[in-house]
């Protein structure tokens, strides 16, 4: 139902207590609620996250590209080591911010980090 509004949602009569998944089951019960309502944005949220894993992969990539070149001048070396904890601190699976005193990794990098994946990635690669 592509006439259903956000503003129809929070105005139906179910209690606040009452579980979600009972809220949905009830309104494609009734008929308020189709199928596709829910499967077309529930497959597009599973493309934004194969999308943001993918970018937070290439970025991966570029640091893990930049460390193996060796080629560093000045502060570069620093400046990828701390890209690299930022990729690094992104992880779903391993301990975030386990390097972050050993480097000097602090909250002004992790800004800096964020905004430039932003600029190039067009998002800081955070959910």
């Amino acid at each position: 139902m592509t006439d259903f509004k956000f503003k129809h949602f929070k105005a139906l009569d179910y209690p606040d207590s009452m579980p979600m998944n009972q809220v949905l089951s009830d309104l494609l019960y009734k008929g308020t609620l189709n199928l596709w309502d829910i499967i077309v944005p529930y497959t597009e949220a599973i493309e934004k996250e194969r999308h943001l894993n993918n970018m937070r992969f290439e970025e991966a990539c570029v640091n893990l590209t930049q460390m193996l070149s060796k080629n560093f001048k000045e502060k570069s070396k620093e400046e990828a080591i701390k890209r690299a904890i930022h990729t690094f601190n992104l992880t779903k699976t391993l301990v975030p911010h386990v390097h972050d005193t050993e480097y000097g990794y602090t909250s002004y990098d992790e800004k800096e980090w964020d905004e430039f994946c932003e600029m190039i990635y067009g998002t800081n690669l955070k959910k």
